[in-house]
């Protein structure tokens, strides 16, 4: 490992550091979190300051050499981490397939400082399906959808799991094909399908695609059914079902699926309420009204300010388990 590396995580080093950034000597006694790009900032930065505000500063790139970033980067510094240098990352697979990132998955399994997200991703912390029926559901102008978000996770969790349980036991038992996360994330992409119905409720017959590609993606394992129930039991111990296992595969895949869902909901929305104004009003009422509709439906049930703003949930068990964490970390 590099001197400079080595530098990022020296207390003397990161104190001298903070006390130049914000002009302010007292700045000496933080600590700095990195993290693995901007967008994760606020995310960390919430979970971080409700144990230890003021205490450090949440920040992407390393000192002096902006790019040098992402998960790969912050694997150089777990060895050496510490009370005043931690790491903030994504989970991935680190958890539930150890082996597919060695000799990095041990630290992020077992050195307190560095903390993870348990699912799969920031992205995967922020996609509770309860409290994303909640945001659906607040979804309206005048027309009311019949949108149940919570319906359409529960029954795509069921999928996952069920990949899950081949993909885990697959590169826990030494990969011999040569699985692919990518590969097998891709199973879940529906996106050019029309998820939204006319009646603006969820197509879940969709589902049988997902769970057709898993089927053909998984055709050349052989696995005993004691294997399958081993492999269960495993995902058992590690608290992942199939209720929650949704939050275990690619996060950018989850959100990507639910931002098409949003879209296509506005959309419909959008035009029926234009219909609607148009059957209702005359002459000048018809662009004033439309202009009213265009100020403030769309920014007002934006997804991106839902994810940003989602605050720390006592009910939501990643985010339990993440502040379980974080408050371990001066123990």
């Amino acid at each position: 490992m590099s001197d400079f590396i080595k530098y990022l995580t020296n207390p003397n080093y990161i104190g001298a550091y903070n006390a130049s950034k914000e002009g302010n000597k007292d700045a000496a006694e933080k600590g700095i979190v990195y993290i693995e790009d901007d967008s994760d900032q606020v995310f960390w930065e919430k979970f971080i300051n409700s144990y230890f505000p003021n205490k450090y500063n949440v920040q992407a790139s390393i000192a002096d050499r902006p790019g040098e970033r992402g998960k790969r980067a912050l694997e150089k510094l777990y060895t050496d981490a510490n009370i005043k240098a931690l790491c903030a990352v994504d989970a991935d697979y680190d958890l539930i397939c150890p082996d597919s990132n060695i000799p990095y998955s041990q630290d992020v399994i077992n050195n307190k400082f560095v903390i993870h997200t348990f699912g799969f991703s920031r992205e995967s912390a922020l996609l509770d399906k309860h409290h994303l029926n909640n945001f659906f559901k607040s979804i309206k102008y005048t027309i009311e959808h019949n949108i149940d978000i919570d319906s359409f996770i529960k029954k795509l969790s069921i999928l996952t799991f069920k990949g899950l349980v081949h993909f885990s036991h697959e590169l826990n038992s030494g990969n011999k094909l040569g699985l692919i996360a990518d590969e097998f994330h891709n199973c879940f992409n529906i996106l050019d399908k029309q998820i939204v119905k006319d009646d603006l409720t969820l197509d879940e017959s969709l589902m049988q695609i997902i769970d057709s590609n898993l089927n053909n993606y998984f055709s050349q394992l052989v696995f005993s059914e004691n294997d399958l129930n081993e492999s269960k039991k495993y995902l058992f111990d590690l608290d992942i079902n199939e209720s929650n296992s949704y939050r275990f595969i690619s996060g950018h895949t989850m959100y990507n699926l639910v931002k098409k869902i949003h879209n296509q909901l506005l959309d419909t929305l959008f035009s029926m309420e234009l219909i609607k104004i148009k059957s209702e009003y005359e002459g000048q009422a018809i662009n004033d009204r439309i202009k009213q509709f265009k100020n403030t439906f769309k920014m007002q049930s934006a997804i991106e300010t839902f994810c940003q703003c989602y605050p720390i949930q006592t009910d939501d068990e990643i985010h339990s388990r993440i502040s379980k964490l974080v408050s371990e970390i001066a123990s």
